[in-house]
């Protein structure tokens, strides 16, 4: 009953997952379009389905992440990474961990099964509101409404490039699939082509709408 605010395929490519800012989680039967709310108190940002398609992941805005089973709705776990709104959130490609990006300017690694904050990465100077793995699981890229994305080593909490260019928020940046790309869009209304060699500086190539 309000804005759609995050969309993602179940693997098995039969459902879809929507999160709204009316507080719900509702799952979708592409052929048929029949829907199920499954959950939620507050206005969910962001939802995320594990690779297997046995964990559903949902980011809300009073800063709760709530696990459940992507088939029942039934909650199996959840944390509060703080009073900030989660803006975004990734499984790791084995499903270990979730990272999230808040709307405190910092993106969290949470441990899945334990639910316990694994490592915080700070440097972004406003709302994080993209995250996403390398197929690896060891880097992670994010993009923020400072105008940047920023690639890390997660495990050692250390960034490892900062990308300046954009010149609006940056909704999404992601791997290309052989993961010698990445590629960036703005509020700026370019998408942006990078080498994702920490030590090559610059984009390579742009994309304008216009």
């Amino acid at each position: 009953t309000s804005w759609i605010t995050s969309l993602a395929f179940l693997p098995d490519g039969e459902h879809v997952i929507s999160a709204s800012n009316d507080g719900t989680v509702r799952r979708w039967h592409a052929a048929s379009g029949h829907g199920e709310v499954l959950h939620h108190a507050d206005r969910v940002h962001s939802v995320c389905p594990s690779s297997n398609g046995k964990l559903l992941a949902s980011g809300s805005k009073d800063g709760t992440v709530s696990f459940s089973d992507p088939i029942t709705g039934t909650e199996v776990g959840h944390c509060r990474t703080s009073t900030a709104a989660v803006r975004a959130l990734t499984f790791s490609p084995e499903g270990m961990f979730v990272a999230l990006g808040s709307e405190d300017r910092s993106i969290q690694i949470w441990d899945v099964k334990t639910q316990t904050e694994v490592t915080r990465l700070k440097g972004h100077t406003n709302y994080v509101v993209s995250v996403a793995f390398s197929l690896d699981g060891k880097r992670l890229l994010s993009s923020s409404g400072d105008n940047t994305i920023r690639q890390w080593d997660w495990q050692s909490s250390s960034e490892l490039r900062k990308l300046i260019g954009h010149t609006h928020v940056v909704p999404r940046a992601v791997y290309s699939i052989d993961e010698k790309r990445i590629i960036s869009a703005s509020g700026d209304g370019t998408v942006r082509i990078w080498s994702s060699e920490p030590t090559e500086e610059g984009y390579v190539a742009e994309i304008d709408q216009e």
